[in-house]
């Protein structure tokens, strides 16, 4: 009989730890798949940002094509009416003092001459000038204008481009981490099980459970 009692406490002995090495197995490949299914949804995290980047980076360029075509259209009709204003000052008698404009309303034959401006030709030619240099400090007015929103484009660029590359490192950089993280979780999961083997397959071979001591005092027949 105690040979028999003995052989079931080694029995439920061996069970015992055998079912604390399935548990022991089973929560390491647990935390395992955890680790992997959390590294699964940061890689498809940084892909749907990476998506986001470009589709908001070809969005911005579509709107800074829009945005210089519409610029230019502008600056072609703005174009345009300068020449037509200054074809109409050309032709207009304010300019070419036109004898016309001299006459009276009242007797055509009759030169007003209050009406006459009496411009001389360096007067006239002053009023050329003075247009021409209107014309070229409107032209240097949008030339520096457009030089100056060429350079905050190329700055915003620029930046835009090194917030990409660190937003890139830094994605990197997690990437390494969490796969050091996994690969520190199995080696603690390893040594776990390696400690718990040699505990109670070396250290406590003939360890006494607590069922042993409750059945003092108690009836075995």
């Amino acid at each position: 009989q105690l040979r028999a009692w003995n052989e079931a406490q080694i029995k439920a002995k061996k069970e015992k730890e055998e079912a604390e090495k399935a548990t022991d197995a089973m929560w390491a490949n647990h935390m395992l798949e955890a680790d992997l299914l959390r590294c699964d949804y940061a890689d498809k995290e940084a892909d749907m940002y990476r998506q986001r980047q470009m589709e908001t980076a070809e969005y911005n360029l579509a709107q800074k094509e829009l945005q210089d075509k519409l610029k230019a259209e502008q600056e072609a009709r703005d174009a345009m009416d300068a020449v037509t204003e200054i074809q109409a000052q050309l032709n207009s008698g304010f300019l070419s003092e036109d004898p016309a404009l001299t006459r009276s309303f009242v007797d055509p034959n009759r030169v007003r001459v209050d009406h006459f401006k009496g411009l001389t030709d360096a007067q006239r030619q002053a009023i050329f000038d003075e247009r021409a240099r209107q014309v070229e400090e409107q032209k240097r007015r949008e030339a520096e204008e457009k030089e100056l929103n060429k350079k905050i484009d190329d700055m915003t660029m620029h930046w835009n481009k090194v917030a990409m590359v660190q937003e890139h490192e830094v994605e990197r950089r997690r990437a390494e981490l969490r796969k050091e993280l996994g690969a520190t979780h199995r080696e603690q999961a390893t040594a776990k099980t390696l400690h718990y083997t040699h505990l109670y397959n070396d250290m406590y071979v003939n360890k006494i459970d607590d069922d042993f001591f409750n059945r003092f005092g108690t009836d075995h027949r």
